[in-house]
């Protein structure tokens, strides 16, 4: 099985450009509603995943993480 180098679906190996956990992550949904312990994923100029930051740390591989 090859790496996965999709930006956008959350898959272990998944790349970003920048990862920022370890925050209050306040979303849109109201599935995730408030993440206390959150993360942010960001590729180019868009989001790519959001979610508790101890899920999206293993899942994303960034080039800068904040």
């Amino acid at each position: 099985m090859g790496k996965n180098t999709d930006k956008t679906d959350g898959n272990p190996g998944t790349y970003a450009d920048l990862l920022i956990s370890g925050g209050l992550v306040l979303t849109m949904s109201e599935k995730q509603g408030l993440i206390d312990d959150g993360a942010v994923a960001v590729s180019g100029t868009q989001i790519a995943a959001v979610g508790e930051a101890s899920v999206l740390s293993r899942q994303i591989r960034a080039a800068e993480t904040l």
